[in-house]
Parts: C-alpha cells; sequence; structure tokens
C-alpha cells in the first residue's frame, strides 16, 4: 500500500472546505466515509461540514455497506454520531425495520421535518414502523411518508404542521386528523378524500395549503364544499384532473389565493382567463403537464387580466410551433403595460417536488 502523503491531505484547511462543499452530497459521503482510512485532517473537515448542514439523506442503497455488500453498523453509528446532534430534515430511502431499530441506539434532538421511503417491510409491520418513527423523532413539525401510514400511531406528534398522505391506512370510521390543531398544510391523494375525513380537514384551525388529486368521481362534490367552507383560510393550492365545468365557481371564492398549481389539466382559454382575473392577490400559477391554451394570446392575455401575478411556471407542457406569435405583439403589450416584472420558468415550476409526488401518488 502507498504509505506517501496524499495530495488532497497536504492542502490548507481552508482550500479543503472549498472543495468539500462544492461536492454533491453523495460524494461528500464517500469523501467522508474513505478518508476515515487515509486522511485523518481530511475527514475532520468533511465531518465538519456535515455537521453543519441542517439536511441530510440516509440512502441505505449505497450508504453504509461494505465491500460485500453487506450493512456495516460500526459505519454507520460514525456516521449518525456525527450528524445526530444538528440534522433539521431527514430523509430515509429504502428503509428496512433492521435500520429503524438501528437509528434507536441515536438521538435527533433537532429534527422538525421528516421524509421516508421503505425498502422490504411488509404491510403488518407497518404499524411498528411508524410507532418507531414516532419514538426517534417526538417533535416533528412536517412528515412525508411514500408508504402507507396509520393515523393513530401519529397522534403523538401534537406539533405536525405539514402531512403529505398518499397511502393512508385509514380506521374503519375513516381517517379523522381532529388531532393535528396546528396543522397547515395538507397534500393527500384521491383515496384520502372520504367524507369522514373531510370533516376533520375543515375542521382544521390553522390549515392554509391543501393539495390534493381529484381523479375519483367520489370527490366530485367535495372540492366546492372545501372552497366555500374555507375560502378566506386557503393560500396555496394544488390539484391534478379537475372539470373546470364543475369547479370554476368554486375557485372563484378563494380572494386570498396567491399561488395555484395545475396538474394534467386540460385549460380553456375563457375559463382560465376568467379565474385568475377574480383572485386578487394570486402571485405565482405552476402548469404541470395537462393540455396548454390554444393560442400565445390567450395566455398573455391571461397574463394581463391578473396585475398581481409575479410568477408563471410551465413544466412537462408539449407547445406547438403554431401556438407562438411571431410579432410578439400581445407579449409586449401584455408586458409593457404591467406595474411590476413577470418571472417566467419553463420547465422548472419551483414545485418539482410536488410534481414528482403528484405523479407517485397516480401510480
Amino acid at each position: 500500500m502507498d504509505k506517501k502523503p496524499k495530495m488532497i491531505e497536504n492542502i490548507n484547511d481552508d482550500c479543503q472546505l472549498i472543495i468539500i462543499n462544492y461536492l454533491d452530497y453523495q460524494s461528500q459521503y464517500f469523501l467522508w466515509a474513505s478518508s476515515k482510512f487515509f486522511a485523518p485532517r481530511l475527514h475532520s473537515n468533511v465531518s465538519y461540514v456535515l455537521q453543519r448542514k441542517s439536511s441530510h439523506v440516509l440512502d441505505y442503497n449505497y450508504m453504509f455497506l461494505e465491500k460485500n455488500g453487506s450493512s456495516s453498523n460500526q459505519l454507520q453509528d460514525a456516521f449518525l454520531s456525527t450528524i445526530c446532534s444538528t440534522v433539521q430534515h431527514l430523509e430515509l430511502r429504502s428503509v428496512t425495520m433492521n435500520h429503524l431499530k438501528h437509528l434507536m441506539n441515536h438521538s435527533f434532538p433537532c429534527i422538525r421535518s421528516l421524509e421516508y421511503e421503505w425498502a422490504n417491510v411488509y404491510e403488518s409491520e407497518y404499524r411498528q414502523a411508524l410507532q418507531l418513527l414516532v419514538d426517534l423523532f417526538p417533535s416533528i413539525t412536517s412528515f412525508k411518508p411514500f408508504a402507507p401510514v396509520n393515523f393513530e400511531r401519529m397522534e403523538k406528534w401534537k406539533f405536525l404542521e405539514k402531512l403529505w398522505s398518499n397511502k393512508p391506512k385509514a380506521l374503519d370510521e375513516g381517517v379523522s386528523l381532529h388531532t393535528f390543531q396546528d396543522l397547515e398544510h395538507l397534500t393527500v391523494n384521491m383515496h384520502f378524500l372520504r367524507t369522514a375525513s373531510i370533516v376533520s380537514v375543515l375542521n382544521l384551525p390553522k390549515l392554509r395549503t391543501f393539495s390534493f388529486s381529484t381523479l375519483c368521481p367520489q370527490t366530485r362534490a367535495l372540492l366546492p364544499k372545501i372552497l366555500e367552507q374555507r375560502p378566506e383560510d386557503i393560500c396555496k393550492l394544488s390539484f391534478s384532473f379537475i372539470n373546470w365545468t364543475w369547479f370554476l365557481e368554486s375557485l372563484l371564492l378563494l380572494k386570498n389565493l396567491r399561488q395555484l398549481t395545475l396538474i394534467d389539466n386540460i385549460l380553456g382559454s375563457g375559463q382560465f382567463q376568467r379565474l385568475v382575473s377574480n383572485l386578487p392577490v394570486l402571485e405565482q400559477v405552476n402548469i404541470i403537464g395537462g393540455q396548454f391554451l390554444d393560442c400565445e394570446m390567450d395566455l398573455w392575455d391571461a397574463v394581463a387580466s391578473c396585475s398581481s401575478l409575479k410568477i408563471l411556471s410551465l413544466s412537462h407542457i408539449l407547445i406547438e410551433d403554431d401556438f407562438y406569435d411571431s410579432s410578439r405583439q400581445f407579449m409586449c403589450e401584455a408586458l409593457d403595460n404591467r406595474s411590476q416584472p413577470l418571472l417566467m420558468h419553463c420547465y422548472n415550476t419551483g414545485e418539482d417536488e410536488l410534481d414528482l409526488y403528484m405523479s407517485r401518488l397516480r401510480n
């Protein structure tokens, strides 16, 4: 083995820190794991950087593995000891029951946001796994599972403000959210929206963001009910597969709506313009997938009718060549008459996380 000092180990600390901070998270982890054995000062500097990150990802597909592919508890404990006292947001990917049980050996006092995705967890283990998460992270305010959850186990999370739920393991009498009185942001899929669930949603006193899918026929009557009972509270709304003929009048009630995300919808120019022109504080519109407007003039007419709009984002939309106005007349007229700039994103709505999440809900 070459025992000569490695070049990077000879660089001063400031230069090492610049290099470390330039790397992506996965590369930082591998540098941390490998430098432990050949470059102690570099390892110390990588640990310094990792300890100051508020967000971490534990991906058990590649982390903590030995050469034979088995899990190294020693490596895992060393890494968790490095980050556990400072991490605030944690993502658990490809996590198993054994991984969760091993996490119990550590304390995470600052965790406030949690995401997880199971690997090889049987349905009979969901309750036990969720109970372990509740015990591990008692003070979280944000929870995003890519797996079924049981709300009965979650009642100890008294400070929960944000909740994403795609496959709730409902109790016989239906899912109730009455325990989560601090809940401000809720994202659910179409299977969540039952009558019993909606009653508890409508009674949440602090709810401000409600994102949902409306593919199933039984949800068609629920959207008007939600919007009519809580129109002044909702400032951010996302949904997919809406029938504008049914829901436009209800959407016009959202006078405090600031951000609207439309996923896989069919936009009619007259309906879309009427909607945005009647939402007085609307600041951001995200259009993800679906069928777009017929021509560029319709787009700029809608922009011109919404003076509060600051951000327009278009993502995953096929726009034909004949959509565009070569003279740029309508765009110039709409923008020249605005009192504030308009920021326009294409292929980056700023809602990429939501886009990915909604695609998972539909699969």
